[in-house]
């Protein structure tokens, strides 16, 4: 099926147009309209049988043609049309100082139109771009550069300023394009371009260093690993400092052999003024080591100019050979022996061993451990340490104290030795030595005083004590001792009695009684003093034991004051019940002895110098240790029972050693029993007859 409607002529010119080119539902003039679905392809017709809408595109075009069929029928028409194929064209060149390659410059762009058989059906733009430079600034030696260096220029444009800046001891003389211009700047550039700034040298190179030294000196020997350098710089220009070095150091003096360092040009600090050494300069490559090897070296320097003097003259420099491995290591000057004492703390010698005539031992590293292979405990590792004197050559060292943990009685410990040379370079270890700990006493045991555990009852004005040796080692013998009295548990009160380290004669055989030691110290009295005392042995390896357990002694002596005073059963009574008072106290003895006697006053003054009462002096009576006294009865000068006198009173008590307390403290009564109580309130001064 098709469709086509043709509209009437509007212009003096017939073509055909489509719907897409209709305005208002209306050809242009000179136009026909033409509703042609093969153009368009699959065009949905009217959705009725009337001459109103054709669809294209979704979009309505309002014009009166007709369409055939119902919504579900589609529209062919092989019926001729305007259009056809959209032609071809051209766009001109790009204008001189312009191209087609993409820069950020500004743009020229050149544009043609195509044609169809209905006319013009769109354009093509060739698109032009202003050409872009590279402007590039070269500092040549002698000097720097200051500004953009790199600078991309827009034809026609000007270049950002670039300043050449001569170096010292150097002057600017042109650029590689003839310019003097400082600073330059470039402008309407069109071409890229590189301009390089020349400068002339107005110093003099330095002259070659001299006295070269290592290590601070000329051509040494025993040179250990990582030497330093040292020169004097030299220039003719007054003024100049050296500011740079390069080292080489060769295996062989014509620098053809193997190259240990090449440092090259090295920036030198601080500068050095002409004549004077330059800074220590460490070495810094190929490792050297302890093997008697020379090598050679020289140095240049360059000044502030930039200008490098010739080479030093070759100097050189030999390092040290290490020390060989010490022989006969000693412990208290003796191999591996055994019974060693740590106190005073064992010491270690041997035999210094260096293949370079005239070195010394400075230092040694001693290494105590529990295992031979000296991966057990590490008792003490000294590390690197003075040895005074120093030792030369094939000499046995200065003994060397042990310094390290507390070392175990009955322990055998392994050791070697190491020393470093008058260098710094240390030696491989000795061979492994060792050393056997003896073992200490043991603590005394079973301690007696007058063969007794801590009696509570000492006469004897010199006492004797004995205790208990014993060793680990069976062969040993109790050799000395050591015993202290005092009169504190603590042992820091008073001392009466240290005999410090005395020789037991004969020895104790081991697990043996010593001999009784008689008391020999500050004069004890029979005064009941508790004293406290330890004894230690030394065995026949001079080793001492820890102190016994503390033991103690009583001397005999007096009771104590008595106590617990009572009068009629009261203490200190308001008044008596008679005129024949009983007395009583409690007896106590730190011997533990039994009271043999007492004896009472009883006076009127509390000092015991008024009128004396009773007396009864010393008389005979038996009380058991810590008990009360039978009643004493009242037997002095007559008491009244009324006087309202009041009498003050003492005892005191022998023991069984005949020894006398002191007096108890005073007591009282009131001789007056004959009284009234109203309401049970004691009316005092009341007489009954």
């Amino acid at each position: 099926m098709s469709c086509i409607f043709i509209l009437t002529m509007k212009g003096p010119t017939l073509a055909w147009c489509e719907p897409d080119n209709i305005s208002g539902g209306y050809c242009s003039s000179g136009y026909t309209y033409s509703c042609n679905c093969s153009t368009r392809k699959e065009q949905a017709c009217c959705s009725t049988y009337i001459t109103t809408t054709c669809v294209y595109n979704n979009c309505s075009q309002y014009a009166p043609w007709s369409c055939s069929s119902s919504t579900s029928s589609f529209c062919y028409d092989t019926a001729t049309s305007c259009g056809g194929t959209c032609g071809s064209c051209t766009p001109a060149s790009c204008d001189t100082g312009y191209s087609e390659t993409y820069t950020t410059c500004g743009t020229s762009n050149k544009t043609c139109t195509k044609y169809d058989d209905c006319g013009s059906c769109g354009t093509e733009t060739r698109y032009c771009y202003l050409l872009q430079y590279t402007l590039t600034y070269v500092a040549g030696s002698g000097g720097t550069l200051s500004g953009t260096t790199t600078q991309n220029i827009c034809r026609g444009s000007s270049g950002t300023a670039v300043t050449a800046n001569p170096n010292s001891g150097y002057t600017f003389v042109n650029w590689s394009d003839s310019s003097t211009a400082n600073p330059r700047t470039d402008t309407n550039v069109l071409a890229s371009s590189t301009f390089t700034a020349n400068f002339a040298a107005t110093n003099t190179a330095p002259t070659a260093p001299t006295i070269p030294y290592t290590n601070g000196g000329t051509n040494p020997t025993g040179v250990v690993p990582s030497p330093y350098f040292s020169a004097i710089f030299n220039d003719p220009d007054t003024g100049d400092t050296g500011v740079s070095y390069q080292i080489q150091v060769n295996t062989q003096s014509d620098f053809l052999g193997t190259v240990m360092w090449d440092s090259g040009l090295q920036t030198m600090t601080p500068a050095t003024g002409i004549g004077f050494r330059s800074p220590n300069i460490t070495y810094g490559d190929t490792d050297l080591t302890n093997n008697g090897a020379t090598y050679y070296w020289r140095i240049k320097f360059a000044d502030s100019g930039g200008l490098t003097s010739p080479w030093s003259a070759t100097a050189q420099f030999t390092m040290n050979t290490t020390p060989t491995a010490p022989t006969l290591p000693l412990t208290n000057d003796l191999t591996n022996p055994t019974g060693v004492l740590t106190s005073p703390a064992p010491y270690f010698s041997a035999i210094f061993n260096d293949p370079n005539t005239g070195d010394t031992g400075i230092q040694y590293k001693v290494e105590v451990n529990t295992n031979s292979s000296f991966t057990g405990t590490t008792m003490w590792d000294s590390g690197l340490q003075t040895m005074t004197p120093a030792t030369g050559i094939g000499s046995r060292s200065p003994n060397i104290t042990y310094a390290g943990s507390a070392l175990s009685y009955g322990t055998t410990y392994y050791w070697r030795v190491s020393f470093a040379d008058n260098h710094g370079t240390l030696s491989p270890v000795s061979t492994t030595a060792n050393f056997r700990v003896a073992y200490l006493p043991t603590t005394p045991s079973a301690p007696t005083t007058e063969t007794l555990t801590n009696p509570i009852k000492v006469s004897d004005l010199t006492p004797e004590f004995s205790a208990l040796f014993n060793d680990s080692d069976t062969a040993n013998t109790g050799a000395y001792y050591e015993i202290e009295v005092n009169t504190a548990s603590d042992f820091g009160g008073t001392s009466m009695w240290d005999t410090d380290k005395t020789v037991h004669s004969p020895a104790i055989v081991n697990n043996n009684r010593s001999s009784e030691i008689p008391y020999a110290g500050t004069a004890l009295t029979a005064n009941g003093t508790i004293y406290y005392w330890r004894i230690r042995f030394w065995d026949s390896d001079n080793l001492v034991s820890s102190w016994s357990t503390t033991s103690n002694f009583r001397m005999s002596g007096p009771p104590t004051a008595p106590t617990s005073m009572l009068v009629d059963g009261q203490s200190n009574p308001l008044a008596i019940s008679s005129t024949t008072p009983t007395f009583s106290a409690i007896y106590s003895d730190p011997n533990t002895d039994s009271a043999t006697a007492y004896e009472i006053d009883v006076n009127s003054n509390n000092t015991f110098t008024g009128t004396v009462m009773w007396a009864t002096g010393k008389i005979s009576t038996t009380i058991s240790n810590n008990n009360r006294s039978p009643n004493y009865t009242y037997a002095g000068t007559a008491l009244t029972g009324e006087s309202g006198t009041t009498y003050y009173w003492r005892i005191r008590f022998w023991d069984s050693d005949d020894l006398v307390s002191n007096w108890s403290a005073t007591g009282s009564f009131v001789d007056n029993f004959k009284h009234i109580f109203i309401s049970g309130v004691q009316m005092r001064g009341v007489q009954i007859k």
